[in-house]
C-alpha cells in the first residue's frame, strides 16, 4: 500500500513540475513519515554516514588537481602538444580530446575531474571549429571514461 501511496505522490510532483532533486528527496521521507521504518532520530546520523567518504573526497580533490592545472597552463600545453601530434588529421580536433583525455588520465585516473577539465579546455575549441555541441559534448564524456582505465587508478 505505501508504494501506491510513493508512486502516487511521485507522479503528482512530477505533474506539477517540481525540480527532480526536490521530489527525490521528499519521498524519502514521505515513506518514514507513513512506515515508521526508521526511527526519526536515526536520519541525521545517516545524512552524514552518507557523506563521510573517502572516494568523496578524493573526487573534490582530484577536480581541484584539474583546476590547478589549468591555471597552471599545464592543460594547455597538453592540448598544444596534442595538436601538434594528431591535430592536422580530419576530425583532428575531436582525436586531440580523446589524447589529452588519455594524458590527463595518466596523471589523476578520475573519470569526473577529466571530464570537468577537458571539457573545459577542449569544448570551446571545438565549437569555435564549427563542431556540433552535441557531438563536441559527446566525444568528451565518452572520451574521459578512460581515466577509469589509465593507471594511476586505484
Amino acid at each position: 500500500m505505501e508504494s501506491i501511496i510513493l508512486l502516487v505522490v511521485l507522479l503528482f510532483l512530477i505533474l506539477l513540475g517540481a525540480p527532480i532533486g526536490f521530489i527525490l528527496i521528499l519521498i524519502p521521507f514521505v515513506y518514514i513519515l507513513l512506515t515508521d521504518a526508521v526511527p526519526l532520530v536515526l536520519i541525521p546520523s545517516q545524512m552524514f554516514t552518507a557523506i563521510d567518504s573517502v572516494p568523496l573526497t578524493a573526487i573534490a580533490f582530484f577536480m581541484l588537481t584539474g583546476e590547478l592545472m589549468t591555471s597552471a597552463t599545464i592543460t594547455d600545453r597538453l592540448v598544444a602538444l596534442s595538436r601538434a601530434l594528431i591535430g592536422r588529421i580530419r576530425g583532428g580536433l575531436a582525436q586531440v580530446n580523446v589524447l589529452v583525455s588519455m594524458f590527463f588520465a595518466g596523471m589523476n585516473g578520475s573519470v569526473v575531474a577529466d571530464t570537468a577539465t577537458v571539457g573545459a579546455l577542449v569544448l570551446p575549441a571545438m565549437k569555435k571549429a564549427g563542431y556540433p555541441a552535441a557531438f563536441s559534448a559527446a566525444v568528451t564524456g565518452v572520451s574521459s571514461t578512460i581515466g577509469g582505465i589509465i593507471p594511476p587508478r586505484s
